[in-house]
């Protein structure tokens, strides 16, 4: 029986190598994401969670109080309001220490944006106003549904990272082992950072890979469905590393990938 590209994996070197190229780019931006979702989760849990639960107290029973007022309010894609306001609060003609509420949420109808201060004689020292007391109800709701968001994607994230570090383990322990070649198919998918290829072999788990704007696998073959590109395993590993066209991730000497691209030549 012949064997596929048997050619080129018969002009693979029997030797070990040394990694050239790892993921370790791509750990690196996948523990930035996650701190920057926890990051998110603090400001939204300690900063929104307990102004609207105290925003809620005062819901029925809050009138104007005296106080100079400074608010800023921006409207993002027409939908998302974040709004700041500085209470100073007055007493007996005096002012009293300066307050800073902040809201945020999310809304698909028209606002006529206007702020006074109000307070409950329940909870005088809670001061808010009467613009975020309106929208509370919609601030609650975005609220909830970002922490439902933000639980999805961690999720995923900690998906996306667990099959990271697993290949990121596999791809430092070829280092000093004798690899095989073998084929793979691979699909490819733009992102900002680069081109994203999946790949798996046998009946390993599924494998992403990211390479620079300009670079591109290995190709055994255009005409399958999908392409066909090269990768190594090592010895006791089912998570294959998938070559670039210059055949720079391993430490492959010029003879050594002439050898290669003359065998791919072959087959054509």
């Amino acid at each position: 029986m012949t064997v596929p590209y048997a050619a080129v994996l018969a002009a693979f070197p029997r030797r070990s190598f040394r990694v050239r190229k790892s993921v370790g780019w791509s750990v690196f931006f996948t523990s930035l994401a996650a701190l920057g979702m926890l990051v998110w989760f603090g400001w939204m849990r300690l900063v929104n969670g307990p102004a609207i639960a105290r925003d809620w107290q005062i819901a029925d029973g809050a009138k104007r109080t005296p106080a100079r007022l400074v608010s800023k309010c921006k409207i993002a894609k027409a939908i998302l309001w974040e709004c700041d306001f500085e209470i100073v609060p007055v007493a007996n003609g005096r002012p009293g220490e300066p307050r800073v509420v902040s809201i945020a949420f999310v809304s698909f109808r028209e606002h006529r944006y206007s702020a006074a201060p109000v307070a409950s004689a329940r909870f005088p020292d809670h001061v808010t106003t009467d613009f975020a007391l309106e929208h509370l109800m919609e601030r609650t709701l975005t609220l909830a549904g970002g922490v439902l968001l933000l639980g999805l994607a961690t999720f995923g994230l900690f998906v996306l990272a667990r099959g990271t570090w697993r290949q990121w383990r596999a791809f430092a322990g070829m280092a000093g082992q004798p690899l095989r070649a073998v084929p793979v198919f691979v699909v490819a998918g733009k992102t900002t950072l680069g081109t994203e290829f999946r790949y798996r072999y046998a009946d390993g788990p599924p494998q992403t890979l990211k390479m620079g704007r300009k670079d591109k696998p290995f190709w055994l073959a255009m005409d399958t469905t999908p392409p066909t590109g090269l990768a190594v395993v090592g010895p006791d590993s089912d998570i294959p590393m998938l070559l670039d066209e210059n055949l720079t991730r391993l430490d492959f000497t010029d003879a050594e990938r002439d050898a290669l691209r003359r065998a791919r030549a072959s087959m054509a």
